[in-house]
């Protein structure tokens, strides 16, 4: 599961096709999950063991409660995200 989307990364550098996948997910105890998304150029460079050309970390509110499982939820509230809006699943 992964999202594509479009990135510049910090140096100015446009990935048309690139790869953001979860890279951790933790819940903090204070009702957020914690979330590390590593970007890849392209899922071609990903599975060639290529690194990641950024790590960014996101929170968001999550109840324990909640039947979806942290991988799904985690996707699901991406989406909303303005960095991952309009991106395809893959």
């Amino acid at each position: 599961m992964a999202i594509q989307k479009s990135y510049e990364t910090s140096f100015g550098i446009t990935c048309a096709a690139a790869y953001h996948r979860l890279y951790s997910a933790d819940l903090n105890g204070e009702g957020k999950l914690v979330m590390h998304i590593a970007s890849y150029n392209t899922a071609e460079d990903r599975d060639g063991g290529k690194e990641y050309v950024a790590l960014r970390t996101y929170q968001a509110p999550y109840d324990p409660k909640t039947p979806l499982n942290l991988h799904t939820y985690a996707y699901d509230w991406l989406k909303t995200q303005p960095d991952f809006a309009g991106g395809t699943d893959v």
